[in-house]
């Protein structure tokens, strides 16, 4: 008998172990939720998991019914007031406000200008004087991390701090609902990234310039409406943390299934 159905009310057990069998492997209480319905409420965080398409679709769509302001005992701790907790035209404003810096042609000027260059200089510097390396930590996450950093224009000496700070908030939010000492780090760790991008930020709202992210933000407009420095602020920080955080489990992801399904001559093959 698994934890996920000891905890669905067969037997009492401790949120704990739970979570910490969920983190370690999350599947078959995916599974196990999908195989019960649509709708299945989760035993420890008593939310409610939506599991087909469908309803998911019927989730979104009904922004009255379903509120996104359930996120905001977790998301608020680490990123201030942002689109994760956000419904109706507050949520809208935030995300047309920041959309705008991330058009097809922006996502362009990056990939030649940034992505495909740190890619080549993560991998030396991983390579460098080894014979072998630990995948996750010198590459899946340096990676998305360092070129963040670098769309910020953040000195780059600060790209390590970057890295620790994401980790703590990481271990934070995974110890959820438990305010523990992983919590109180985490949450430590948000608030010195806020202070670290806050005079930074400030700065460059004085003068704008479209040649960084941050300067693609404070010229964004609206309706005649501009973000805050606060809300540039908040959005740094969830960009440190939730686009590092999807992109190194996708690079991750990635790179095991080519091994795992022997497709890795092939692409080598594409190389040439």
């Amino acid at each position: 008998m698994s934890m996920y159905e000891t905890l669905l009310g067969i037997d009492e057990a401790k949120a704990g172990d739970f979570l910490d069998q969920f983190e370690a492997d999350p599947y078959p209480f995916y599974k196990m939720m999908r195989e019960m319905g649509p709708v299945v409420q989760d035993p420890v965080l008593g939310i409610f998991h939506v599991t087909r398409l469908d309803e998911i679709e019927e989730v979104f769509k009904n922004p009255t019914v379903f509120t996104s302001e359930a996120n905001a005992p977790l998301v608020k701790d680490y990123f201030g007031v942002n689109m994760l907790h956000l419904d109706g035209d507050a949520h809208w404003r935030l995300r047309g406000l920041i959309a705008g810096s991330f058009t097809p042609a922006a996502i362009g000027t990056y990939a030649g200008n940034l992505i495909e260059p740190v890619c080549d200089e993560v991998i030396a510097q991983t390579l460098t004087g080894r014979k072998t390396t630990e995948l996750c930590a010198d590459f899946c996450i340096a990676y998305p991390l360092t070129v963040i950093a670098r769309m910020l224009n953040v000195p780059m000496k600060d790209y390590k701090q970057f890295q620790t700070w994401y980790q703590q908030i990481v271990a934070g939010m995974n110890e959820y609902p438990r305010r523990g000492e992983k919590h109180k780090i985490g949450v430590r760790a948000a608030q010195e990234i806020a202070d670290f991008m806050r005079p930074i930020v400030r700065e460059r709202m004085k003068d704008p310039q479209p040649t960084n992210l941050i300067g693609h933000l404070a010229l964004s407009t609206l309706d005649g409406e501009r973000l805050s420095e606060d809300e540039v602020v908040s959005f740094t920080r969830q960009l440190l943390f939730a686009g590092a955080e999807t992109t190194q489990r996708l690079i991750a992801t990635t790179i095991y299934g080519i091994l795992l399904t022997g497709v890795k001559d092939q692409v080598r093959g594409n190389e040439k």
